[in-house]
């Protein structure tokens, strides 16, 4: 089976921290949506074989795509031969999702050809893989993310015209990100259902979103309400009317 996959990007226009749950991780809030201006291309050949083999090109191992292959492989127990050829286009680390997309487009060739699993068995996998999986596998191009990242609720994307910043940020690991967060007083929670009202009836300059990693960086020397950190960052998104689609 021979596939090539665009792996999108994300941003995420809005993202609370939340309490530190039994096994590690931290509970969120996220309002992600994809930017269809930036994307991985994902080249797979795949088939079956005596024992399961993956060999990937165009990133360094061990990755993200080895992982998700290895996690698929145990859960499913077919053997495959697969080679990835990846034409590496969104900035890694940088907060857009880059490895998270690149595992799920793994997952999806996979489940498609072989595993033809239910989706929110595919979730439950890639969330094993890495936080940022679930929301690239369910196929949302925007979504109220929740948990640790598990829990996807699509909604309709809105049109969203900006560009990507790069900012000279030093980028700390994301769990370091977190510890540092931990020990910092953070947003006070927006519910749901004022992100979501905020999101459809507000111009962006009026939304009322927030990222709590932003106060890892010094965003106040950016001087604009519409520059939206992308993950634990560094990259930026500055939304402009004037500019082209995201």
């Amino acid at each position: 089976m021979i596939e090539t996959i665009r792996a999108y990007a994300k941003t995420n226009l809005h993202l609370q921290v939340l309490q530190r749950r039994p096994d590690g991780l931290h509970e969120i809030i996220s309002l992600m949506q994809v930017l269809t201006s930036l994307w991985d291309e994902i080249e797979i050949e795949s088939g079956l074989s005596d024992s399961p083999s993956i060999e990937v090109k165009g990133i360094a191992s061990p990755n993200s795509i080895t992982k998700a292959f290895d996690a698929w492989s145990r859960a499913y127990g077919i053997k495959l031969s697969v080679k990835v050829k990846v034409t590496k286009l969104i900035p890694s680390p940088s907060g857009l999702g880059g490895p998270s997309s690149d595992a799920a487009a793994l997952l999806l060739h996979l489940d498609r050809g072989y595993s033809h699993d239910s989706l929110q068995a595919l979730i439950s996998l890639g969330f094993s893989v890495g936080c940022d999986v679930p929301f690239f596998v369910s196929g949302a191009q925007a979504a109220i993310v929740q948990g640790a990242g598990e829990s996807i609720m699509p909604i309709r994307p809105r049109r969203l015209r900006g560009r990507l910043l790069f900012p000279p940020w030093t980028k700390t690991s994301t769990r370091q990100a977190y510890e540092r967060l931990d020990s910092l007083d953070r947003h006070k929670v927006l519910p749901v259902s004022e992100i979501l009202n905020a999101y459809y009836s507000l111009e962006p300059e009026a939304w009322p979103f927030f990222n709590d990693f932003s106060l890892l960086y010094p965003m106040e020397d950016l001087k604009s309400k519409n520059a939206f950190l992308n993950g634990s960052g560094p990259s930026l998104l500055l939304l402009d009317k004037s500019l082209d689609l995201v």
